[in-house]
C-alpha cells in the first residue's frame, strides 16, 4: 500500500449506516449542508446554553423542543418505554438505568462531549482507525457519527440528578448510566475496512471480560451488502463469534428501503436486526410507521423489531465532519443534532438491551433478543404487512418471565471469502490503488481457516491492554502488530457503507 493524501471527486460517498459523506467537489442543493455552516463547540455545561422565559425549551426545526419534542432523546425514550425501564430497580435495589453494563460502540469514534464526559463514562478501549498514531487523540470522533450513536445509547448529563432522568428538560439516553467501550474503525472520511471491523469484534470477544468492562452489549451501526452464503461470510461469523461468547449484538439493518435485503451482519440469523419506525412528527402512536427508508429484507430474513430512527436529535462531536457539514436550524442548540438511519435505532435497541441485562444479568444474548422480540408493540393496524416487527417495549420485556429461548441456525464458519465480505464496497486511494482481493488491510494474505479458530476462541487479540493505542509494540492481531502499517498520512476514503445522504434527511 502507499502513502497517499486523499483526493476528493465530485460524488457522493456513502458512509456507514445513516450518514454519508458529500464530496466537496460536488454541487450543494439548496438544503445541503457545507463546511461554512461549522458549530462551535458544545458548551461546557450540560445545558448552558438554553435560555429565554421557557426555560429548556427551544424552537427545534418547528417545534417546541422540550425534552419530550418529536426526536428528542427524551421522546425516543418513551417510544420504547425506557422512561418506565428507569422507575423500577434490580435485585439490588438500584435503578434500572444500565449501570454496570458495558456497550461497545464499534464505529467512528466518540467525543467526550458534556453528557458523554463523566468519569467512567466512556472507556477508550481501542483505536484502529488511520488516525491512530497520527497525532489525533485516542478514540477521538472526527467524523460524527459514534458520537451520535453513543448520546442514544448512554447520554447523561452531570445536572440529571438520580430519579430524575425522565424529567422533561433532561437529557440523557436509554440507558443513562451503562458504560460505552469505544472501538473506534473509522476517522474523519468515515472509511474503514471489514477487517479492521472484524479486528474490533475480536477484541471486544477477548476483552469482554476485564476488569470493570462486563462488555455485554455490541452496537453495529454499519453493514454492507451480503455477496455470499452468510454460512462462509467472514463479518458474519465474527459477529456469531461475540454472540456466542455472550455479547448482544445489535444490528442496522440498512437504509436502502422497501424489500431490499438486510445488510451484513444484519442478515444473521443469530443477532438483532434492527429497523426503524417513523412517527411523522407527533406523539400519538395511531400514525406511526415503518420508515421508508428501513430496509424490509425477504422472506429469508426480516427485521427482529423496530425502534424510532427518523429525525433522531443526539449529542454533536465539535470539529467533526458532520459538525461542519450539518448545520442546526435557528433556536438549535448547538450541542445537538439530528439523525435519520437505521444507525439511530440500532442505537436505541443497544440502550434496551442494556436495560434488560442489568436487570437480569444471567441472561444470554438468545434471550434477551427473545425478550426484545416477544415484548415489542405491534405497530397501528394501518402501519401492519406481512413480516412487519414489533417496536421495542422495554419495560413490557421487563415484564415478561426470563424464555427458555436457544437459537438453532447453522452456524457461520467463516470460511469464505474476505473479498465478497466487503459487500463490493471498497477504500481507495489517492491514485486511486483500490484495497481489494483476499487480503487484510495491512495487504497481508487473508487466512480464513486460521483467522476463524483464533476469532472463534476469544484469541485473536495477543497482548493487547486495555486503553492502549494501537501503535505500541506488543498489541497485536492474529500474529500482526498494528504499528507494521504506516498510518501518518495514510488517508484511505471511499468505504461505501450504505445510507441517505445529509441533504435534508438524514443529517440536519
Amino acid at each position: 500500500m502507499k502513502t497517499v493524501a486523499t483526493r476528493r471527486t465530485a460524488r457522493c460517498l456513502h458512509v456507514l449506516v445513516g450518514a454519508a459523506v458529500l464530496a466537496p467537489a460536488a454541487p450543494a442543493a439548496a438544503d445541503t449542508p457545507t463546511a461554512a455552516d461549522a458549530q462551535p463547540a458544545a458548551p461546557a455545561a450540560g445545558r448552558a446554553e438554553r435560555s429565554g422565559a421557557l426555560a429548556g425549551q427551544v424552537d427545534f426545526l418547528g417545534e417546541e423542543w422540550d425534552g419530550r419534542a418529536a426526536g428528542s432523546l427524551g421522546r425516543t425514550a418513551q417510544a420504547v418505554s425506557a422512561s418506565k425501564a428507569w422507575k423500577r430497580s434490580d435485585a439490588a435495589g438500584r435503578r434500572i438505568t444500565g449501570a454496570g453494563v458495558g456497550v461497545g460502540v464499534v464505529d467512528t469514534g466518540i467525543a467526550l462531549v458534556p453528557g458523554l464526559d463523566a468519569p467512567g463514562k466512556v472507556v477508550n478501549a481501542l483505536d484502529l482507525s488511520f488516525e491512530a498514531g497520527a497525532g489525533v487523540p485516542t478514540g477521538l470522533d472526527t467524523f460524527g457519527h459514534g458520537t451520535h450513536v453513543a448520546g442514544i445509547i448512554a447520554a447523561r448529563d452531570a445536572d440529571v440528578r438520580p430519579g430524575k432522568e425522565g424529567d422533561a428538560d433532561a437529557v440523557v439516553g436509554i440507558a443513562p448510566d451503562a458504560h460505552l467501550v469505544n472501538l473506534k474503525v473509522a476517522g474523519r472520511d468515515g472509511a474503514t475496512d471489514v477487517t479492521q471491523v472484524i479486528a474490533a469484534i475480536d477484541w471486544a470477544i477477548a476483552h469482554k471480560d476485564d476488569p470493570g468492562l462486563n462488555l455485554r452489549v455490541l452496537n453495529l451501526s454499519l453493514g454492507r451488502e451480503l455477496r455470499q452464503d452468510r454460512v462462509v461470510d467472514p463479518l458474519a461469523a465474527a459477529a456469531e463469534h461475540a454472540w456466542r461468547a455472550g455479547i448482544v449484538v445489535v444490528a442496522s439493518v440498512g437504509n436502502d428501503g422497501g424489500a431490499t435485503p438486510l445488510l451484513n451482519p444484519a442478515i444473521d440469523p443469530y443477532v438483532i436486526a434492527v429497523g426503524a419506525t417513523d412517527d411523522q412528527g407527533t406523539e400519538q402512536r395511531s400514525d406511526d410507521t415503518v420508515a421508508s427508508f428501513s430496509n424490509a429484507g425477504t422472506d429469508a430474513r426480516r427485521p427482529d423489531v423496530l425502534a424510532p430512527g427518523r429525525s433522531v436529535a443526539s449529542l454533536r462531536a465539535p470539529g467533526s465532519t458532520l459538525d461542519a457539514a450539518a448545520a442546526p436550524a435557528a433556536g438549535v442548540p448547538a450541542r445537538f443534532l439530528r439523525g435519520t438511519g437505521t444507525s439511530q435505532a440500532a442505537a436505541v435497541v443497544s440502550g434496551a438491551a442494556a436495560l434488560l441485562l442489568q436487570a437480569r444479568p444471567e441472561l444470554t444474548p438468545d434471550q434477551v433478543k427473545a425478550l426484545l422480540v416477544e415484548g415489542a408493540d405491534k405497530l397501528p393496524a394501518a402501519a401492519r404487512t406481512a413480516g412487519v416487527p414489533g417496536v421495542v417495549d422495554v419495560a413490557e420485556s421487563l415484564a415478561r418471565r426470563t424464555p427458555d429461548a436457544v437459537q438453532r441456525f447453522t452456524p457461520a464458519t467463516g470460511l469464505g471469502s474476505i473479498e465478497l465480505a466487503r459487500g463490493g464496497e471498497h477504500l481507495v486511494d489517492a491514485e486511486g490503488n483500490v484495497l481489494s482481493g483476499e487480503v487484510d488491510v495491512f495487504g497481508r494474505t487473508w487466512d480464513g481457516a486460521s483467522w476463524a479458530a483464533d476469532s472463534a476462541a476469544g484469541t485473536a487479540w495477543t497482548g493487547a491492554a486495555r486503553g492502549e493505542q494501537v501503535t505500541p509494540a506488543g498489541l497485536t492481531w492474529r500474529g500482526l502488530t498494528w504499528r507494521g502499517l504506516t498510518w501518518r498520512g495514510l488517508t484511505w476514503r471511499g468505504l461505501t457503507w450504505r445510507g441517505l445522504t445529509w441533504r435534508g434527511l438524514t443529517w440536519r
